[in-house]
């Protein structure tokens, strides 16, 4: 049988207040000295051997248990979990939150991986469960919406990657499940596509105009970027004049586009360049999602946030 260091020490302290009883006071000083050292050398060795248990975190999600590990649930940084396990779970050792345990269950897929199964979502909780993401504080959630997506796109790589599969000479395209303010969508293949904000009724629309504010980009052979600003507001009869960007090089194989939506403007930078040409005007209030469509089959664009 073996003992743990932390053992061995309380054992050889009890005995020796036990032995101690027989020793004469002369003799008792010295001895106390040495079993002192010893009881400290004990607690050296516990400290320096024995790791800490793994702290594992019990979550009670409306009657169904997910048991994780501490620094899963604080992969965020100041998020819900942070103040959550402030404090100290109740009597059963858990942490009960009353959620919709089929909602909370791809977000511990994401916290776990980095990946959310929005495919697990069915289309009618879908507005549930974006709400209980916005609860927990979690990032802003970067893909596209299947739920708000054309026929012709196919979803990839956690919904962040949007293809074009087949179809037409036709601009198709999906917009986000979120409305975020700023937003970055990477080409490495497409050639030609358009990327900004629209509305969410607008995902389904094909063709060279689409209600919204988009930058159309199309690189040539040569490696010139031609890009064009495209407005069709929504209670506008029809598209306004486009505002044409003067050609500039591409200076990569990827085209890297950002987006920002600040009050009533959207601005873009391609290449770590800011275009002067930009929207202005926006109403503030309108409900924008980021968007993009593309215009030729096998062709990609991934969204980040």
């Amino acid at each position: 049988m073996t003992f743990s260091a932390s053992t061995a020490s309380d054992a050889f302290e009890a005995r020796w207040a036990e032995l101690r009883t027989l020793l004469s006071p002369e003799v008792q000083g010295p001895f106390d000295a040495f079993v002192t050292d010893v009881v400290s050398a004990l607690r050296d060795t516990q400290r320096s051997t024995v790791a800490p248990p793994t702290e594992i975190v019990t979550l009670n999600v409306g009657g169904t248990r997910f048991a994780t590990l501490r620094e899963t649930l604080l992969r965020f940084e100041d998020g819900y979990f942070h103040a959550l396990l402030q404090w100290p779970p109740n009597d059963n050792g858990e942490y009960f939150l009353d959620f919709d345990p089929a909602l909370f269950a791809p977000i511990m897929t994401y916290l776990r991986s980095g990946h959310l199964p929005l495919d697990h979502i069915p289309g009618d909780a879908q507005a549930d469960f974006y709400k209980l993401f916005d609860f927990l504080q979690l990032p802003p959630l970067a893909a596209w919406d299947a739920a708000h997506c054309h026929d012709d796109i196919l979803l990839s790589a956690g919904d962040t990657v949007m293809g074009k599969q087949r179809g037409s000479n036709a601009f198709v395209g999906a917009v986000a499940v979120t409305p975020l303010r700023r937003f970055c969508v990477s080409a490495k293949t497409a050639s030609s596509f358009e990327v900004g904000y629209c509305p969410r009724e607008a995902s389904r629309e094909e063709g060279t105009t689409v209600h919204g504010y988009v930058l159309s980009i199309e690189i040539h052979s040569a490696g010139e970027i031609h890009a064009v600003l495209k407005a069709y507001p929504a209670k506008s009869p029809k598209p306004l004049p486009p505002v044409v960007v003067p050609p500039f090089k591409a200076t990569s194989s990827a085209t890297t586009v950002i987006v920002t939506r600040d009050d009533d403007s959207i601005s873009f930078e391609v290449n770590g360049v800011l275009l002067d040409q930009h929207f202005t005007d926006v109403p503030s209030t309108l409900a924008l999602y980021p968007a993009a469509r593309l215009w030729n089959v096998q062709q990609r664009l991934q969204i980040t946030a």
